[in-house]
């Protein structure tokens, strides 16, 4: 077994992330012939509640270095600048007999691991004006450190693959391409749940809905405008449902924005921010909506696409060049700056949702955990060409 160690904080300001690394480590388990030992480094204090999220049976470390406020985090962090390794983590992978270090964000492995290193988008190139001149710099500095220490950097579309090539030509080989597989968190639906959660939010016969962040990249505006192009011309004005962490943690004043918009368009009626919900309930949710929409201007490889597919769900998609590439077969493409072409698309799907056949759906989701395989499949093929490890016997299991 190749002992491959993965950080994972902040679950509940990115979890788009968490839920990567679920569905990776998740699929991993299920390999038939896996011969990766996955271990989990987190913070002390969030070890129980990473534990309990992930509900894998795996092994777990809190480390109090990586609390953000500890004496050790401060200690490596002056080592890491003042000789170029983080020292005290470094000890840490010694102690747990780690061979890979994977999805590293940073380049604190030391010599002997393998480092693989994972750039989930380059926002920052084709967006800075998303991004403070200090967080720019940052990006920059940490993404070309990345691709000049790791053994190798996953990237997770053609598309990203394409920007790593321009980023840091000289380390253009060490791009890898990863597709993930989104975890379905449902295997059926149960209409009974489904009124308990539609009572839980007062959600109304009919919706679109938006399980994006709530990022200024995500352009939840042009729904809204939109929504008020059909107001003023007065047409039928549909209900659109919007979840996730009410924060941007880049523009402050976003969500703001996004409420006033809504006040002074007159859209209150029309819609609803229902905050963080549970992941099952995003299933849901996306399962009983008119649509999904997805207006993003940018992503590396879009999760609520992935969850779209899953499912056998219809999505109205901007035409960015992932979302092009994710291919869902039920997907509707508009110009993510053209509210009034998304105006346009709207009204077909609400005046007449789309009939499900759930009786079909069983065999979706095989078809989806078969693509899990796949994705699990490949990435243990890049672990072993580096541990050098492909033609070992695999031992053991995951829960």
């Amino acid at each position: 077994m190749v002992r491959t160690a993965f950080i994972i904080k902040d679950i509940n300001s990115w979890t788009g992330g968490f839920n990567y690394y679920k569905s990776l480590l998740s699929a991993v388990c299920k390999l038939a012939d896996r011969e990766i030992e996955p271990v989990v480094f987190t913070a002390g204090s969030q070890a129980d509640e990473i534990k309990t999220k992930l509900g894998l049976d795996i092994e777990y470390h809190g480390l109090s270095c990586l609390e953000p406020k500890s004496v050790l985090s401060y200690l490596g962090r002056a080592m890491k600048k003042t000789f170029d390794r983080n020292l005290v983590f470094e000890k840490s992978l010694i102690k747990y007999k780690i061979s890979v270090i994977s999805h590293a964000s940073n380049a604190d492995a030391g010599p002997g691991i393998i480092k693989i290193g994972w750039i989930p988008d380059f926002q920052h190139v084709h967006l800075p004006e998303m991004f403070d001149n200090g967080l720019l710099a940052y990006r920059n500095k940490t993404y070309m450190e990345l691709a000049e220490k790791s053994d190798a950097v996953i990237l997770s579309s053609l598309d990203a693959l394409a920007d790593f090539k321009k980023f840091a030509p000289a380390y253009a080989a060490k791009g890898r391409v990863l597709n993930f597989a989104q975890n379905a968190a449902v295997k059926s639906f149960d209409p009974h749940r489904y009124a308990e959660i539609k009572s839980k939010y007062n959600l109304p016969d009919k919706y679109f809905y938006i399980p994006n962040q709530f990022w200024k990249h995500k352009n939840h505006i042009t729904v809204l405008e939109a929504l008020k192009i059909l107001k003023n011309s007065g047409k039928p004005v549909p209900v659109v449902v919007l979840s996730g962490l009410l924060k941007d943690y880049r523009n402050a004043g976003y969500i703001g924005e996004i409420q006033n918009y809504i006040n002074s368009a007159g859209l209150n009626d029309h819609v609803m921010l229902l905050g963080l919900i549970d992941y099952e309930e995003v299933f849901y949710l996306m399962r009983y909506s008119a649509a999904v929409i997805n207006p993003s201007l940018f992503e590396g490889w879009s999760s609520s696409v992935e969850e779209c597919k899953a499912i056998d769900k219809d999505i109205i998609l901007s035409n960015i060049g992932v979302h092009v590439e994710q291919a869902p077969p039920k997907g509707k493409y508009f110009n993510p700056s053209d509210a009034g072409e998304l105006a346009g698309i709207l009204p077909g799907y609400w005046l007449e949702p789309p009939f499900y056949d759930d009786g079909a759906l069983a065999e979706k989701l095989r078809l989806h955990e078969a693509r899990r395989v796949d994705f699990a499949r490949k990435y243990q093929e890049i672990v072993l060409s580096l541990a050098g490890k492909k033609n070992k016997t695999a031992s053991g299991g995951c829960v």
